[in-house]
Formats: C-alpha cells, structure tokens, sequence
C-alpha cells in the first residue's frame, strides 16, 4: 500500500509472520504431493514460487538488528532466492523449488518463531527533509 507515493511502513514482526504464513500456504498447497505430482502441476508450481517470493520480500525488509539476532535464520539467501524467482522466471528449475520447500524451508520455523520473541525496538533513521 502506498502513502504518499511511499510504500508503507510496516512493523518487521509482521514480515515475520508473512514469512510464516507464506510457509503454511506452500505445506497446504503440497499436501499429499509428491515430487513427481508437483512436478507435474504448473498452476501448483505458480502459486509456490508466488509464496517464496513472499518469503523473499519480506525477508529483505527485516532490520539488519534483528537479522544479526536471529542468525539461524538465512535472512540474505531467501531475498536472493526471491530475486531469482523474480528476474530468471524464464528458467525456473522445478527440481530446485521442490527441493528448496521440502527440505529448507521446514527447519527454518522454530528460527522464525524465535525470532518473532526478539525484542528489539527498531528506531527508523528519517532523511532531512530539505
């Protein structure tokens, strides 16, 4: 949502919780899924790369004192991931987004709920206003 023709600010624990309702969304879309069964459904592969892409974005707008808080958590190789869903979505490995669900995403929850306890009170730096 734009402000002003500025994006919104919003509160970097609710990044969080996209990430992690990003996550429910991709484990409810997979479920009773094989490889060889996602492989296979583009419109279920559409809607996962759509949710990683969530994870990304919202990834990158966490506060780097946080971040460094909440290392467990590979803040930089999920905005990564996102951009290259992003920018090479002409060759999008399917083999790749299977594994990268099924096998990286899971471990990173109690990361993420951990970090949803940090207390941090992030002060955002405004520019002068000339």
């Amino acid at each position: 949502m734009r402000r002003n023709g500025r994006l919104k600010r919003r509160d970097w624990k609710l990044r969080v919780t996209d990430i992690m309702e990003a996550m429910e969304k991709i484990d409810r879309y997979l479920a009773g899924y094989t490889r060889e069964t996602f492989l296979g459904d583009p419109l279920t592969m559409d809607a996962v790369v759509r949710n990683i892409s969530i994870i990304g974005e919202a990834a990158a707008w966490v506060p780097g004192a946080v971040k460094k808080r909440n290392d467990g958590v590979p803040w930089e190789k999920l905005r990564k991931l996102r951009n290259y869903l992003v920018h090479e979505y002409f060759g999008i490995d399917p083999h790749m987004v299977w594994e990268t669900v099924t096998r990286n995403l899971p471990p990173l929850r109690p990361a993420l709920k951990r970090a949803l306890k940090t207390d941090i009170e992030v002060v955002k730096k405004r520019k002068k206003r000339r």
